[in-house]
């Protein structure tokens, strides 16, 4: 009788984590068709979106800007749209008053182009052209889907000229330079500051830069006697604004003969909620309103010129 060979039986049970790997493995193979699915959509998305007419721009807006349609020739305009070329470019007015910039002078430094697929137009380089002209404070662009942007953009409030040289500096309400013309030019009432001058007298002022003056404190200032008119509402037309001596900040006005000496504008908050009733109570007089000393509570003096 011939031996009997003895088979050895191996139980891969007994090996930890044997049947825990082979369930692994099966799991990823399962996870692996459907991201494979997510990834087809999103390029078939992404291929739709580019290559598709659906999406060409075929309506730009301007809102937010105060803006006048300046080519039209119109003295009120009502309905801008009316006086646009192109149809399918619209724009709504924030308010009324004088404008930098015309819809037109927008959309064109954006460098966007009407029909071209809206996601293949770089928004973020657009922003960033409109945003470098002078009176263009702020901007954003944003899609409307599925074939219109929209346009905003904040304009630079021009607040003050600069006398310098003989030209105008133009700055807004912040200090920073819009334009700089020559006195002929002038043709608004803004106020007209005297007393600054640049820190670098070769390079003088730059449009398109924060004004850099010899004296930040004095530019800081002015800055602040302006936001303070403005929040206040104070109903004053302002002629120039002497800031030569800091600590002797002078205000003439326009309509009246009057001069105030705002001192060093210390406690500014209760001078200019003095201001209406003081230069009510001076009436048609000649002199200078002086409110540059804290004593007796702030009370002001007052100078006739006789």
């Amino acid at each position: 009788m011939g031996k009997t060979k003895n088979n050895k039986v191996v139980n891969f049970s007994q090996y930890a984590g044997y049947n825990q790997k082979n369930k692994t493995k099966k799991k990823k193979k399962k996870n692996f068709i459907p991201l494979i699915l997510i990834v087809l959509l999103i390029i078939a998305v992404g291929c739709v979106c580019l290559f598709t007419d659906i999406f060409n721009i075929e309506k730009i807006e301007v809102q937010g800007i105060n803006v006048a349609y300046v080519s039209s020739g119109l003295d009120n305009i009502q309905d801008l749209e009316d006086v646009i070329p192109n149809d399918n470019v619209t724009s709504y007015l924030a308010e009324e008053g004088m404008a930098y910039y015309s819809i037109e002078d927008i959309i064109s430094m954006s460098g966007i182009t009407m029909g071209n697929n809206m996601f293949k137009e770089n928004l973020n380089v657009a922003v960033e052209k409109i945003q470098a002209a002078p009176y263009v404070k702020s901007a954003n662009i944003v899609r409307k889907f599925p074939n219109a942007l929209i346009i905003n953009v904040e304009e630079r409030i021009f607040r003050a000229f600069v006398d310098y040289v003989g030209s105008y500096v133009c700055i807004d309400d912040t200090g920073f330079v819009v334009n700089i013309i020559n006195k002929s030019q002038k043709v608004t009432n803004e106020p007209c500051i005297i007393g600054i001058t640049p820190k670098d007298l070769v390079k003088g002022f730059v449009v398109g830069e924060m004004l850099n003056a010899d004296d930040p404190i004095k530019l800081q200032r002015v800055v602040n006697l302006l936001n303070l008119i403005d929040k206040n509402q104070l109903q004053i037309d302002i002629e120039t604004i002497d800031i030569t001596n800091v600590n002797e900040v002078l205000v003439k006005l326009r309509d009246k003969d009057i001069t105030i000496n705002f001192g060093d504008m210390s406690n500014m908050n209760l001078k200019i909620q003095f201001l209406p009733e003081i230069l009510n109570d001076v009436g048609n007089k000649k002199g200078t309103v002086l409110m540059n000393s804290d004593e007796d509570n702030l009370k002001p003096r007052f100078f006739e010129k006789i």
